[in-house]
């Protein structure tokens, strides 16, 4: 059985904690063999204030590709280099890029990022 939040506190309450284990951490993308290609920085705070059980990312700092390989994941980390979670990347994965492979020297730059508790 899925559990439904049918509380939009709840939801605010649940984005929050993962917004603040972020706070000055980063996400680093992974290729499909673990290999770090790029490293993104959040901001301190990283998240906005919850609305609707939903938070948007404050800056982000762009990414110097320092290896070219098939993006595959992306993990996220706590300001003490801590592994939080980890997510599926690329094109049409949970965090979304425009190709499927980055090459030493790119730029990376993230437009927008929200994190949503499920409903």
């Amino acid at each position: 059985m899925a559990l439904t939040y049918n509380s939009t506190s709840l939801r605010n309450e649940m984005v929050t904690v993962i917004g603040n284990v972020l706070n000055g951490g980063n996400i680093q993308i992974k290729s499909s063999d673990d290999q770090t290609l790029c490293t993104l920085n959040f901001s301190d705070p990283a998240f906005g204030s919850p609305a609707g059980g939903v938070i948007t990312a404050n800056s982000i700092a762009d990414g110097n590709v320092v290896a070219t390989g098939t993006i595959a994941s992306a993990e996220f980390y706590d300001s003490n280099s801590q592994l939080q979670f980890t997510s599926t990347a690329g094109v049409g994965g949970d965090i979304s890029f425009n190709k499927s492979t980055l090459t030493q020297g790119d730029i990376v730059r993230v437009s927008s990022m929200t994190y949503a508790a499920p409903s």
